[in-house]
């Protein structure tokens, strides 16, 4: 393998990276309104630190960057802790629903769309997105990248290596900030295959120094899974890569071998189109010839990223879990663990998470410096690291003839293995690797790297002798095909997540132990160590563990004619009845995780016949099946944890402990002094335990049971808890001594403690005394105030403590608290035994409150009051309630009526045993003056105490109100005009009168009945409030005037009504209706009209020319003018006069009508023109 670039740069201290993060302060600035945050992670790379960095330069503002945003995924813990149980409990592939991680884990569809509007807001141009939302891909400027992240870019110079990267940790707004795991594409250092090849051996020939494909499947045995069909059909096997490849070389590979399968390859191109590198492309092209060689029959996914840095690293595995395609993935690059910057490794942690989650196998090359490096992301524990062998192959069996950790050579190369300094120890690997430094270990597992043997590669037109870790993975990944392409035949589905399933498969027959070899600091020994892992492989032997390729159970077939003997029930020959076999200890490839073969039943349970390897078995008259048993390789463990040994206890006491089984525990039995009590709940989690017993695989190995006291008498006993296994097998935890005292208990129901009682008040409770109960004696302050009745019935109690044997524990007793002064007192029950052993409950306070209390409810302080007003309230007294008076200004105004319905007091007050205990009172407010009054209500009881409640003020405000209806405002009147109104006085009427002009001019009549008033204002009580005055219009001057009403009340008060303003109209008005202007009359003609004056009409007299001709009669009846003119009060208006046109000459006359008032003023009407034609 070519150390990658990283790897040149001198290693950095983890200290360097705390060092980075922690000089900065949390809130880095503020832009407007806006406060920006650092990263949580630091996202600077650690090699910027090193010695030998030169910085060469600013990088260019227009140049453009292509940028992966990470999201922080959501209760990444829980996420964690879903798959190691899910893993734990043995469960394979996909273990976390699509649903479960969309609505829960995954990033949310908010938290994209918030950081997508926030890039695009900084200028920056969306390239891609995701359905997982985990990533969003950008462009932009420098320019707009250092000014959205608030950071700095340069060139850098190491070991005469250029490239760019941020020399200041990102900033985010703080609403941001929360939202952002990583920030991919700020630096552009190239990551490196793990690959090595001998230079020395490539030609256009085939070599035939290196390993063929057929010699590599011979030895590891891949032949097995071939002639048993298995050889990936069906399964989707991606590689994730950079630089491209050529199709005629993969094909020209594969043609020389006659590797026939599907040889279906399908490149996806991530990050656009791939350019093309020789170093890249023979990394990719030995890859896919890995991969196909050993699981030809599997569909090859090629992801092709299109550079080798760590922004298309995120990017690759991105689109492949968002994807879904794959269930196995081979990953052949990396670099140094120090060489990624904190937030890259919580990023991609994220996304090989989220795989597995999904049931995706993840396999990466350990690397090929020893233990130098520790690769990422071989040492991410979401991925199964692939380590490497130095391996010699028997030229004539093509068998194993040796295998060696593969160790550092002249050139450094050599199985990348170690501790990792960021990820902590997998629930899979603890109690299984040397170092407990709580880290995780690399590799998991390995395979020939040596490249001075190798692997034959064809690639740009050569043959190549190709080594490392990079061929390794492949091949492991071509293993995982075939593992899942033979649990789907049997319904399993893919493996997912295998490194549980390998660890349980430890220092078993599917791994080659490698035990000699070093990396350099590490060497390979029995068991797991950091050069190999766990191993190589039995290819076949490993199918047939993770994929139950052999049932653990076979047939034994009668047949009358029988066999020719042999071992049951492997050779499945037919048997005749008597006929015998020996039991076969041979189980060929069945294999049980944790488990070592015990032989043979007759029973799937375990609970028939038994054979154990090399007894006889005996066919009988039918067949038998055979049921494979298994022991597991750990011990049963347990412990009782509480009662503590000696613990006196009592009740119901609580029994804990765990136990663990590797066999399962099928239930835990509870005994006491050999008898079994019950069976405990098994299950409780126990992660203390898990953390001490790893190799058992179980976070819930605690069990409890409710051991109930009562039902033992008192004394010593044995507690024992004997467990039973699934393979029926049983085992006692060593005897635990405890004592068992249940005291003499009761209890005091009611009063309650604290409550407040008065009058006669009851005294409830239970006592149990297994010896019986002789008396209950009541004791107040000290002091016995009467024994209770004992024996009421309780069977309440006797369900819960039926170990007394009694229903009838109730004891009652009626306490006269009026014999109890007012105040705090305690109660104690005594109990005395039938052994004349005394047990006292623990005090009851209580308060006795034999005083009266209540409440005025309404009116409310301070509130104003008029008409008849009600005064509510209640009145609660032990000795019961005589009256309840109402008293206004100390004075008694009246006896409220005692016994309205308060159950609201009840509830609040129930020791006075009284639901109604409310008052009225309807105050008649119209007997007191307008002011403020105090309202008392004094209660007076049966013991003819008096109490009263504190006054409560009330304001008094009875106004007088009334009205003018007529005349109306501004109404023109003449002659006798009638005023009417009315007017409410609380105190009562007086008198009314009736100004005009300031003067009174008289008074009105008052008691005129007005229902309409009264209806309106119904306190009051006043149906005849009208009054109505006739005003003598005569006596007024013609003109405006103002009417003022004052009423006097009872109380001398006097109101008056706003001025109302009219129009005395008293001249005279009148009409000639006949004759008509200008019409012509003769012989003797009458002339029609009437007359209307205020003062009265003395006469009419009629005018021709000027000259009186005579009087008119004056008086007809003229209705339809006194409907026109209704304040004249004169229905007869009319006049006439009997004109003798003959006395006239003919031609043009005027006739005028001239009125003399009873005034003696004369008015006359216009003259009317006639013409008199005799």
């Amino acid at each position: 393998m070519r150390k990658s670039n990283r790897f040149k740069f001198l290693r950095i201290l983890a200290v360097v990276i705390s060092f980075l993060m922690i000089s900065q302060p949390v809130f880095a600035s503020t832009t407007g309104n806006q406060n920006y945050k650092y990263m949580e992670d630091s996202n600077i790379l650690p090699v910027l630190s090193s010695s030998g960095v030169t910085k060469l330069g600013d990088v260019e503002a227009n140049k453009q960057l292509s940028i992966t945003i990470g999201l922080k995924f959501r209760n990444k813990d829980q996420l964690q802790h879903k798959i190691k149980a899910a893993h734990d409990a043995g469960k394979a592939g996909r273990v976390v629903s699509a649903q479960d991680m969309n609505n829960n884990f995954l990033p949310s569809k908010s938290a994209n769309n918030t950081v997508i509007e926030f890039l695009k807001n900084s200028g920056l141009k969306i390239t891609k997105t995701y359905n997982s939302h985990m990533t969003i891909k950008a462009t932009g400027s420098v320019q707009d990248i250092e000014k959205a992240f608030k950071v700095k870019l340069n060139y850098y110079s190491k070991d005469g290596v250029e490239f760019l990267a941020n020399s200041t940790q990102p900033q985010l707004p703080d609403d941001i900030v929360g939202l952002v795991q990583n920030i991919s594409g700020l630096n552009n250092f190239k990551l490196k295959p793990s690959s090595s090849y001998n230079k020395q051996i490539k030609s256009q020939s085939l070599s035939t120094s290196s390993f063929t494909p057929q010699q590599l499947q011979k030895a590891y045995d891949f032949t097995s899974a071939y002639a048993n069909n298995v050889n990936g059909k069906g399964i989707k096997l991606a590689i994730a890569s950079y630089n491209s490849f050529n199709k005629s070389d993969i094909d020209n590979f594969l043609n020389t071998f006659d590797i026939k399968g599907t040889n279906a390859i399908t490149t996806i191109n991530v990050g656009g189109v791939p350019q093309y590198d020789e170093i890249g492309s023979e990394e990719t092209t030995m890859d896919i010839e890995c991969a196909l060689s050993s699981a030809p029959g599997a569909q090859l996914l090629v992801y092709d990223g299109v550079n080798a840095d760590t922004a298309t690293e995120t990017d690759l595995f991105t689109q492949i879990v968002d994807d879904g395609q794959a269930n196995v993935v081979s990953y052949s690059w990396g670099s140094e663990e120090q060489y990624f910057s904190p937030s890259e490794l919580a990023e991609m942690n994220n996304l090989f998470m989220a795989g597995a989650a999904k049931g995706i196998t993840f396999v990466v090359a350990s690397g090929d410096y020893g233990s130098n490096v520790i690769n990422y992301p071989a040492s991410d524990p979401y991925v199964t690291a692939v380590g490497g062998t130095t391996l010699k192959i028997n030229n004539s069996s093509g068998e194993i003839s040796s295998e060696t950790g593969w160790g550092v050579d002249g050139y450094g190369y050599g199985s990348g293995g170690g501790s990792s300094s960021f990820f902590s120890t997998p629930s899979w690997q603890q109690g299984i690797t040397p170092l407990n430094n709580g880290h995780r270990m690399i590799p998991d597992v390995s395979l020939d790297a040596d490249p001075n043997t190798g692997y034959t590669i064809y690639s740009n037109g050569n043959w190549y002798q190709y080594g490392g870790t990079s061929a390794a993975a492949p091949e492991w990944a071509a293993i995982f095909a075939l593992v899942n392409q033979s649990r789907e035949s049997k319904g399993l589905g893919t493996i997912g997540l295998a490194n549980s399933r390998l660890y349980s498969l430890a220092n078993q027959s599917v791994f080659h132990d490698i035990v000699s070899g070093s990396n350099g600091e590490y060497s390979s020994s029995l068991g797991y160590d950091m050069v190999t892992g766990l191993g190589s492989v039995d290819v076949w032997k490993l199918v047939s563990a993770l994929s139950d390729v052999n049932t653990e159970n076979y047939t034994v077939t009668y047949n009358g004619s029988g066999g020719n003997g042999g071992s049951v029930p492997v050779d499945s020959k037919a048997y005749a009845s008597g006929e015998t076999a020996i039991v076969s200890g041979n189980v060929g490839n069945l294999v049980k995780t944790g488990y070592r073969f015990a032989g043979w039943n007759t029973a799937p349970d375990g609970s028939g016949i038994d054979y154990s390897p090399n007894s006889i078995f005996t066919m009988g008259n039918s067949s038998v099946t055979l049921y494979a048993k298994w022991n597991s390789i750990y011990p049963v463990a347990g412990c009782i944890d509480t009662p503590s040994e000696g613990q006196t206890i009592s009740g119901i006491n609580m029994i804990n402990g765990w136990f663990l089984d590797g066999n399962g525990v099928k239930k835990v039995e509870v005994l006491v002094d050999g008898t079994v009590v019950g069976t405990a709940s098994y299950g409780d989690g126990r992660l203390d335990v898990a953390r001490v017993y790893p190799t058992y695989n179980n976070g819930n190995s605690g069990y409890h049971y409710s051991l109930d006291t009562t039902k033992l008498t008192n004394g010593r006993y044995t507690i024992v808890i004997r467990e039973t296994g699934n393979n029926n097998l049983q085992t006692n935890l060593s005897g635990r001594n405890i004592t068992v005292a249940n005291p003499v208990i009761g209890c005091i129901d009611t009063p309650s403690e604290g409550q407040a009682i008065s009058g006669s008040s009851m005294i409830n409770g239970w006592f149990l005394d297994s010896t019986g109960v002789n008396k209950i004696e009541v004791i107040v302050d000290g002091n016995v105030a009467g024994t209770a009745s004992y024996g009421d019935g309780r069977l309440d109690v006797s369900k819960v403590y039926p170990s007394y044997n009694n229903g009838n524990s109730g004891y009652h007793y009626n306490l006269d608290t009026t014999k109890l002064k007012d105040g705090k007192h305690t109660i104690v029950i005594r109990e005395t035994g039938n052994n004349n052993s005394q047990t006292s409950l623990g005090g009851r306070n209580i308060t006795v409150s034999n005083n009266p209390v209540g409440c005025i409810d309404t009116p409310s302080e301070g509130q104003t009051i008029s008409g008849s007003n009600m005064i509510n309230g209640w009145f609660l007294d032990g000795n019961g309630v005589k009256k309840v008076e109402v008293l206004v200004d100390g004075t008694l105004v009246g006896t409220a009526s005692y016994g309205d319905g308060r159950l609201d007091v009840s509830k609040v007050y129930p020791s006075y045993n009284n639901g109604n205990s409310g008052y009225h009172y309807s105050l008649d407010t119209t007997k007191l003056t307008n002011g403020r009054h105090t309202i008392v209500i004094r209660e007076t009881g049966n013991n003819n105490s008096q109490t009263n409640l504190s006054g409560r003020n009330i304001t008094v405000a009875n106004p007088v109100i009334g009205c003018i209806d007529t005349p109306s405002e501004g109404q023109a009147i003449s002659g006798s005009s009638m005023i009417n109104g009315w007017f409410l006085d609380s105190t009562g009427v007086n008198k009314i009168e009736v100004l005009v002009d300031g003067t009174v001019v008289g008074t009105a009549s008052y008691g005129d009945g007005r229902l309409d008033v009264s209806k309106v204002y119904p306190s009051y009580n006043n149906v005849n409030s009208g009054y109505h005055y006739n005003l003598d219009t005569t006596k007024l001057k013609d003109g405006r005037h103002t009417i003022v009403i004052r009423e006097t009340g009872n109380n001398n008060s006097q109101t008056n009504l706003g001025g109302r303003n009219i129009t005395v109209s008293n001249n005279p008005v009148g009409c000639i209706d006949t004759p008509s202007e200008g019409q012509t009359i003769s012989g003797s003609n009458m002339i029609n009209g009437w007359f209307l004056d205020g003062n009265g009409v003395k006469k009419v007299e009629v005018l021709v020319d000027g000259t009186v001709v005579g009087t008119a009669s004056y008086g007809d009846g003229r209705l339809d003018v006194s409907k026109v003119y209704p304040s004249y009060n004169n229905v007869n208006s009319g006049y006439h006069y009997s004109l003798d046109t003959t006395k006239l000459t003919n031609g043009r006359h005027t006739i005028v009508i001239r009125e003399t008032g009873n005034n003696n003023s004369q008015t006359s009407l216009s003259g009317r023109n006639i013409t008199v034609s005799n």
